[in-house]
This record gives structure tokens, C-alpha cells and sequence, in this order.
């Protein structure tokens, strides 16, 4: 009997603090893509600029949602294009607006990639 009466007490708790972790998630998404939206023309130049010094070199692209690794083989327009390795030399496209951060895979003195954690 005593089970029951802690999922009455603690179901409703459970479900309104993920409710409410839900509603945080969104509104962070939202935010961010108003931001994307009132920067669009003039940070899109200065992003493409920066991003070609990582062509046909193997990054680390960090997007909203997904953290995505592969040799950066294009910058056309507002779009990257990278080699995915790992996925049996599938090409991906990414759209620039979307991209928070991008760096190069981190390789130790023999040239081997180093684990990345997290």
C-alpha cells in the first residue's frame, strides 16, 4: 500500500518538473533561432569567411542538436558539405546558420585522433 501512495504523491511532481524542462528546451530554441534570424545577412559573410580556413581539414561541427565529425570538403553559400568517415563516406549538409562551433579533430604527437569526452 505504501508503494502507491508515493506514486500518487511523487507521479504528479515527476511529470510537471519534465514538463517544465520540456517548455525550458523550447524556449531556448526558440531564442536562438530569433538570434539566427536578426544576424542572418551580416554574420552569414563573416561566418563563411572563417569556416574556409577548415576546408579539407577533419572537424568537430557543433550544431543546435547534433555534434557531427568529418573532413569539411565545401563552404557554397550558407552551406557546408562534409565526409562523414564514420558513416561509410556519406556526404552531409549543414546549414551555417545553424552551426555554434567548429574545430579541428584534436590529434596527439603521432598523429592519431585523440577520444574526445563529451
Amino acid at each position: 500500500m505504501d508503494n502507491y501512495v508515493w506514486l500518487i504523491i511523487f507521479l504528479p511532481l515527476f511529470l510537471v518538473l519534465w514538463e517544465e524542462y520540456i517548455r525550458g528546451q523550447r524556449e531556448k530554441q526558440k531564442k536562438i533561432l530569433h538570434f539566427i534570424k536578426q544576424k542572418r545577412l551580416g554574420g552569414r559573410i563573416i561566418m563563411s569567411e572563417s569556416i574556409s580556413k577548415f576546408i579539407g581539414k577533419d572537424c568537430i561541427i557543433t550544431t543546435m542538436n547534433a555534434t557531427i565529425t568529418g573532413v569539411l570538403e565545401s563552404v557554397d553559400g550558407n552551406w557546408l558539405n562534409i565526409r562523414r568517415a564514420s558513416k561509410g563516406s556519406e556526404a552531409e549538409i549543414v546549414n551555417v546558420d545553424y552551426v555554434s562551433q567548429i574545430r579541428e579533430y584534436p590529434r596527439n604527437k603521432n598523429g592519431k585522433k585523440k577520444l574526445i569526452a563529451g
